[in-house]
């Protein structure tokens, strides 16, 4: 199976030249000269170099170099099993060769290079953890910095696919269980992603990566408790979401979601000003959420502070004025304070938005009883 990158990297071959072998720049070199019947790679640089120099001839790490360079490249090149046969007699270790290829591409700014000789290393030689590492980080470097959709996708799941042979060829490797709890976070797979923290910081972190990873793994456990929080409030088991909800606070004491339904389940449970103090929290993380405001001003008007109430419905109408829950509200709350004139215009301006919809006809009909 073909590396999903391998589609960007195609376009590499352009420094790369391919000569015969019989031809009089590989005299003198009995090694490459021996070969027969195949090309030889060798980066267009060099013979530049050659051209201005005549006494530089063409050495054996040149084309060993190129060699590993075009396997990177292309994992199905046609010359793929003569150069690997060629390179392992020639170097009894090519992960040390390679891994100082990559790393000198790497010092030099040249990613693309780097990730190249990397490849061919991690494809067609026995993984090397060092060099297996820094590819996967690599790889997910290029995603970060790619504008292309596609390419940012492609260059992530190759980062993925090798921090997850990382762990199963090396499962001691705790910074690749760390970024890869990042990765589940895309799918998103919070469970795993938790797992995958807990599994890094048991191996063992420095102390800067161990406090990032406390602390997404008490963001995972804020935001889980809140998904099934939200999952009893449709079934309307809300003792048990607020227990949940509460400990999602634990976790994380200014979860704007976890405050907005403790004050929501009050509500429901008549504890009205107890709903005001959860949702005076949330208000003081996002003040701009008309769905909280509104919320809040229920709970002042059936404790009966309908001023109040009405202050708090009119701001959040200046947020979101085609609202008609808001509207209706705010009708009702002006009914319950006698003020008919402002019920009616408010109402009706409802009825403007959606004139079908039940709340709205509801609250309509009982205005119109004092026509």
């Amino acid at each position: 199976m073909k590396s999903k990158i391998e589609k960007y990297l195609l376009e590499k071959t352009d420094k790369l030249v391919f000569l015969s072998v019989d031809e009089n720049v590989f005299k003198g070199n009995e090694l490459l000269y021996n070969l027969k019947n195949i090309e030889i790679p060798i980066f267009t640089a060099k013979l530049l170099e050659m051209s201005a120099d005549e006494k530089n001839g063409i050495t054996t790490m040149d084309a060993l170099s190129a060699m590993i360079y075009i396997l990177g490249i292309d994992s199905s090149f046609k010359y793929k099993n003569q150069y690997l046969e060629f390179i392992s007699k020639v170097i009894k270790e090519p992960a040390a060769l390679i891994s100082s290829l990559a790393g000198k591409s790497y010092g030099q700014g040249n990613l693309a290079d780097s990730i190249i000789f990397s490849k061919a290393g991690i494809e067609n030689f026995e993984p090397q953890k060092e060099l297996l590492y820094n590819y996967a980080l690599l790889c997910q470097q290029i995603s970060t910095d790619a504008e292309d959709n596609m390419k940012k996708t492609d260059y992530l799941l190759e980062s993925e696919d090798n921090f997850k042979l990382l762990i199963q060829i090396f499962p001691d490797t705790a910074m690749a269980y760390y970024y890869l709890a990042y990765h589940m976070l895309n799918y998103p797979d919070n469970i795993e992603a938790e797992n995958l923290f807990n599994k890094a910081m048991k191996i063992g972190l420095s102390s800067e990566y161990e406090e990032d990873a406390i602390k997404m793994i008490s963001k995972l456990s804020c935001e889980e408790n809140i998904i099934l929080a939200k999952e009893d409030i449709e079934d309307e088991n809300y003792t048990q979401a607020e227990q949940r909800l509460l400990k999602a606070l634990e976790y994380n004491q200014e979860s704007y979601e976890a405050l907005f339904y403790l004050g929501y389940i009050n509500r429901i449970n008549s504890s009205y000003e107890t709903s005001i103090d959860f949702y005076e929290r949330a208000y003081t993380l996002d003040p701009k959420q008309p769905r909280l405001i509104n919320e809040m001003a229920l709970d002042f008007a059936f404790l009966g502070d309908f001023e109040q109430s009405a202050e708090l419905l009119r701001y959040a109408l200046e947020i979101d004025q085609n609202n008609i829950e808001i509207l209706c509200n705010l009708s009702m709350t002006y009914l319950n304070m006698d003020d008919i004139e402002n019920a009616r215009n408010y109402i009706n301006k409802a009825m403007d938005i959606n004139s079908e919809d039940p709340i709205v006809i509801t609250c309509f009909n009982e205005i119109k009883k004092y026509d």
